[in-house]
């Protein structure tokens, strides 16, 4: 039975959603730990009324998708995915969402060039929806593709623009750590081994005060990204510092273990995100003549067979 303040349609539930959103932001940019705390119980009660109303042909869509992946089924969630896009054309922001998780399932199965296309899509999507912190994400996104190809010149000029679109805040430090982290890749490929460090030492500061916030997904992603970032300069010394990086290594292996325990996250990403951590880092044991890098390439293939892909290629 539905009181005389609950809301009833599609409509009402957005403008409750931006209430409820903006009172959280406003709670995290005062630093008030209660008053998060607060919103955050009023945002998981909002989503539990919304379970009860009839998910719309978008929302099934991308749980078919989700169903899909989680059943190793790639071509039935490409399709679920494309249909998800196809359902809310008018709606920007449902768009962005549909392409972006259509990009990660791409690049999951080494499908570059349309993940690529995909997150391009993306990035267009919310540039019509006019959200500045959603396209400065999707942006960093394309510009990591980039890095991954060794293209930095191509990818810096996405970084820049991310740069801009990001907002002041403690609301934004998260997507403020990841763009510097990105950014000190950039300077690492480009041998700018000091700009690299400082970026790096900036970002550390927005990110460590999270470091054991175990259930948010989003810092310590943020935190495996950097440590990765850093193994990454060690093997840029002149000579590499094997030993160092495999300290860094370590680090990000444990942050994708946090992960891939996150109940809130479906699917095979974060297992893959553990899977890649523990190859890297067995790459970093074998160099330095450490027997234990069979452990970690034989835990990364147990866990790439187990999601349904192959190996990764050393």
């Amino acid at each position: 039975m539905k009181t005389s303040d609950t809301p009833e349609n599609g409509d009402s539930f957005e403008d409750e959603d931006a209430a409820l959103f903006k009172n959280f932001a406003d709670a995290v940019n005062d630093e008030d730990i209660e008053a998060q705390e607060e919103a955050m119980l009023q945002v998981w009660q909002h989503i539990a009324e919304k379970q009860d109303e009839e998910p719309s042909s978008w929302l099934k869509a991308m749980q078919e998708a989700h169903q899909c992946e989680a059943a190793f089924d790639w071509m039935g969630a490409e399709e679920s995915y494309k249909r998800a896009i196809d359902a809310e054309k008018d709606k920007p922001m449902l768009v962005a969402r549909a392409q972006g998780q259509l990009a990660s399932l791409y690049g999951l199965v080494g499908l570059e060039a349309l993940a690529l296309q995909a997150m391009q899509a993306a990035t267009q999507a919310t540039r019509e929806a006019d959200m500045a912190f959603m396209t400065s994400l999707q942006l960093q996104g394309e510009a990591r593709f980039y890095l991954k190809a060794k293209e930095s010149t191509r990818a810096w000029v996405f970084i820049n623009e991310a740069f801009d679109l990001l907002e002041d805040g403690p609301m934004h430090h998260l997507e403020r750590a990841y763009a510097l982290v990105l950014r000190a890749e950039c300077y690492s490929q480009q041998e700018e081994t000091k700009k690299a460090e400082a970026d790096l030492e900036y970002a550390w500061k927005l990110l460590e005060p999270h470091a054991g916030t175990f259930f948010a997904a989003g810092w310590q992603n943020g935190l495996s990204q950097w440590w990765a970032a850093k193994a990454q300069l060690h093997l840029r010394a002149q000579p590499p510092e094997w030993s160092e990086s495999v300290a860094c290594w370590r680090e990000v292996v444990e942050r994708r273990r946090i992960i891939s325990g996150l109940p809130q996250l479906e699917g095979p990403y974060k297992y893959n995100g553990l899977a890649k951590s523990l190859n890297e880092l067995g790459k970093a044991l074998h160099q330095i003549g450490d027997d234990s890098a069979a452990e970690c390439f034989a835990e990364s293939r147990s866990i790439r067979h187990s999601i349904g892909l192959a190996p990764f290629e050393n």
